[in-house]
């Protein structure tokens, strides 16, 4: 029987930029928008940590029809196939 895993991970990323502003507060908005504009890409993929994880079996594959439903449904809702309880 085949399983579908929701894998949710919790990401972190810690570096220092320097960046030309006017201000500090300049210097905070023009780093701001370095990241959301993906120009510090490699710096957050070098610092990257996972700091939580999770791991959640929700769905499953139906063995007869191959279409994904509830783990919490015994009888396939698109074929009434009978799933074997393991």
């Amino acid at each position: 029987m085949e399983y579908v895993v929701q894998i949710t991970l919790q990401q972190e990323s810690s570096f220092d930029v320097t960046v030309k502003a006017d201000s500090e507060e300049h210097a905070m908005e023009v780093a701001k928008n370095g990241v959301w504009k993906d120009e510090y890409f490699d710096d957050i993929n070098r610092c990257l940590e996972i700091t939580d994880e999770d791991y959640e079996t929700m769905l499953i594959v139906c063995e007869n029809c191959e279409e994904e439903h509830s783990i919490y449904e015994s009888i396939c809702p698109y074929c009434e196939h009978q799933r074997d309880e393991e």
